[in-house]
């Protein structure tokens, strides 16, 4: 398993392209470990990933549910996945930590986003 250290290499920029438990586990922590203010805006660019993937998520299972296109941002459909909508607050919430420079925190609640998206398997 990766140290932290190794998850910050310079030479390799972490994708974010999924929202497996591994991979919001390894913003966590590479958060723990990021103690300049560019490496912070790095977690920050990481965590938009997360919440858009959220997002389109989201709009993927009401159009699904629905059989109608709907943004994200609008009322999400009675039946549909609240997970999905708890895991985007999470990630808001770690993002809006991230920028008051409380990554300890943030990976708190990255930790707890980790979780969820583990007990959908």
């Amino acid at each position: 398993m990766p140290t932290a250290d190794d998850l910050l290499s310079d030479e390799d920029d972490p994708i974010v392209d999924d929202l497996l438990p591994e991979t919001i586990e390894g913003v966590a922590a590479r958060l723990l470990v990021s103690d300049s203010f560019e490496k912070l805006v790095y977690r920050e660019c990481e965590l938009d990933a997360l919440w858009t993937l959220a997002d389109i998520a989201i709009e993927m299972t009401a159009l699904r549910e629905t059989g109608h296109r709907i943004k994200a941002w609008q009322v999400v459909p009675e039946g549909s996945e609240t997970s999905l909508v708890k895991l985007r607050s999470l990630l808001e919430r770690a993002h809006d930590l991230t920028v008051s420079a409380q990554p300890i925190q943030a990976a708190e609640v990255l930790h707890e986003a980790a979780r969820l998206c583990a007990s959908w398997s």
